[in-house]
């Protein structure tokens, strides 16, 4: 739009203009002074553009870890009807779970509910926020938004600690500590119970719990036994929040015994027998070997011997004696 009005008029255009909407660029620019030019009047020129096709200045791309994702889409949802949705799904997980994904444009004065929203359903373990250059075709009225909505259960614990006990009883130091876990509102996975064949009893559990629970459940299983292995990290890339979790992998095993089960002295008995029958049956191996192996040079020895003397008998046989002549 081309238009010129006098100049006493120009307070009643501008305030016309923004009952319209939002100027999202103004340029002033005076003529030289010439014949032609005259300050009683002002030229406007103005170009209106569709508020959908304005890019919000101001982009935020979140996920948020809440307690009951079903629940909080529909909270934020309907916040954001305010603006303008662009997508808005809700998807049941295999899990059983769910997951939702929100994208649309809202007011810069309105996005003060959303984070408020947000902040009690839950934690931002992300948050990305770009501004696009300042152009004719963006506003910093609106926010442009990507929201992600999972469950505070999928995003990884913020603290992850490694426990070896030794107890005496390890299937009741196990029952105890998946006790502990559950009233501090935590969950067990996996529990394992073995014994070797020394006699050694062995027992594993991964317990998951909120993060500020994790100094009561530390103590706890502390009071289970004797402290082999303790160590604890922090996930530098999951940040802490209300929901944040931590999660302790927990080994019990029972102390070695004086003398193992395998090394008693009914085994060590058998041990010994078996060593003697073995040594026994190497020395009747090595008698059998060798009466094969002399035997038929000692029979061939013989036989020689045998024809020997007997050639030496029929060599030392008289002679006959002469008779006496006759008379």
């Amino acid at each position: 739009i081309d238009f010129e009005v006098r100049s006493a008029e120009t307070g009643a255009v501008d305030d016309v203009l923004k009952r319209l909407g939002e100027a999202l660029s103004r340029n002033v620019e005076r003529s030289a002074d010439a014949e032609n030019t005259v300050d009683s009047k002002v030229r406007y020129i103005v170009t209106l553009s569709d508020e959908a096709r304005v890019e919000a200045r101001q982009q935020e791309v979140m996920t948020a870890a809440v307690g009951d994702v079903a629940s909080a889409y529909e909270t934020i949802k309907h916040l954001a009807d305010r603006g303008r949705v662009i997508k808005s799904e809700l998807t049941k997980q295999r899990d059983g779970g769910f997951r939702g994904e929100l994208e649309f444009v809202l007011a810069s004065g309105d996005m003060v509910m959303v984070r408020t929203a947000l902040a009690e359903l839950g934690d931002l373990p992300s948050r990305r926020v770009t501004r696009l250059p300042e152009s004719s075709n963006t506003s910093d009225s609106k926010v442009h938004v990507g929201l992600l909505l999972v469950n505070a259960d999928s995003i990884p614990p913020r603290e992850r600690s490694t426990l070896n006990v030794e107890v005496r009883n390890v299937q009741d130091a196990l029952s105890a500590a998946i006790e502990a876990a559950g009233a501090l509102g935590g969950r067990s996975a996996n529990p394992e119970v073995s014994s070797d064949a020394s006699g050694i009893e062995k027992g594993s559990v991964a317990l998951d719990l909120p993060l500020a629970k994790a100094g009561a459940m530390r103590e706890k299983l502390r009071s289970l036994g004797t402290v082999r292995v303790n160590t604890s990290a922090k996930s530098p890339d999951v940040p802490e929040g209300r929901l944040s979790r931590a999660q302790f992998v927990l080994t019990l095993t029972t102390p070695e015994p004086v003398v193992p089960d395998n090394k008693g002295l009914a085994v060590s008995a058998k041990a010994g027998l078996q060593t003697a029958a073995r040594a026994l049956l190497w020395t009747l191996n090595l008698i059998i070997v060798g009466l094969l192996f002399i035997g038929p040079w000692v029979l061939v020895a013989w036989v020689i011997v045998k024809l020997l003397r007997r050639g030496k008998g029929v060599k030392k046989q008289p002679q006959p004696a002469a008779l006496p002549p006759a008379a």
